[in-house]
């Protein structure tokens, strides 16, 4: 899967579609978004997730429905998952679907994150979910119509979707009490600018990173109250922590910077902070 730009750029062009011309995909992207989704993609757990591409009019009558936030779309991607993996499994589901976005992006295509916007029984029938399986997300995917809804436009103001939070509360060093300078950043900048720009749910881009004296990366969540009683493996803020993770590794293989996920074990955290995965920088895969 070649991109048609560098991660940067499509990181800043993607935006989340929500009116599209009420047309399928043409034969051959079709197919070729379903060889994509079809084949091994590389994710940081290496969970169980299953990828399918599928439209309106798959399943005989069932509506694929969006409860109106979307319109037009007539092609969607499903994440189905075992319920069983968890957590894990949702941040694998934001790492690799995220990537298939912006290859998307750079293509001409449209694409959003839906995580509680859809019917789950169309999806579940067009998707042939089993007992043990969940779809915490879809994301269609299509031709971008030119005319604009005014629902589409009021939500996108709403979410303030451009919107970033500064750096120095999202970066950290040493302690969550001490903002990592940006002068001092080096080669690792643009991936954590790159991360910056990731999309979330509500845009409450709930990740914090920290950089510790052997140049560890740790990546945490914070954790928001409205999705406290949410089972693991519908909580979309996980999806929301693979999105980050997805735009830094994305970016630091671009650059050529050496380095990998590894567990760094438990590592001492503030108040509704989850320590998720670290990135030691300077080792090969």
């Amino acid at each position: 899967m070649k991109f048609a730009a560098s991660v940067e750029e499509l990181a800043k062009k993607r935006i989340s579609v929500r009116d599209y011309e009420p047309r399928k995909l043409e034969d051959p992207l079709r197919q070729k978004i379903m060889d994509i989704l079809g084949s091994r993609q590389d994710s940081i757990f290496d969970s169980s997730i299953r990828l399918e591409l599928v439209s309106q009019g798959s399943v005989r009558k069932q509506k694929l429905g969006t409860y109106g936030f979307i319109s037009g779309a007539r092609d969607f991607m499903a994440a189905v998952v075992k319920k069983e993996q968890g957590k894990q499994a949702l941040i694998d589901v934001g790492f690799v679907l995220e990537k298939i976005i912006l290859y998307c992006t750079g293509i001409g295509l449209g694409t959003c994150w839906l995580g509680g916007t859809f019917t789950r029984s169309g999806f579940a029938s067009a998707a042939a979910q089993r007992p043990d399986e969940a779809i915490p997300a879809v994301i269609p995917v299509g031709y971008i119509s030119e005319k604009k809804s005014m629902k589409s436009s009021l939500m996108r103001t709403i979410a303030g979707s451009k919107n970033r939070k500064p750096r120095e509360e999202i970066f950290f060093e040493k302690s969550f009490g001490q903002p990592l300078d940006k002068s001092e950043i080096g080669s690792y900048a643009r991936a954590l600018e790159v991360l910056r720009m990731a999309p979330s749910a509500s845009n409450k881009q709930p990740w914090r990173v920290l950089r510790d004296e052997k140049d560890k990366y740790h990546f945490f969540l914070k954790n928001s109250l409205m999705y406290k009683r949410t089972p693991d493996y519908l909580n979309l803020q996980y999806i929301d922590m693979g999105i980050a993770l997805s735009h830094f590794e994305l970016a630091c293989r671009e650059q050529g910077l050496p380095g990998k996920w590894v567990d760094a074990g438990s590592k001492k955290q503030d108040s509704g902070l989850e320590h998720i995965i670290a990135w030691r920088a300077g080792s090969s895969q």
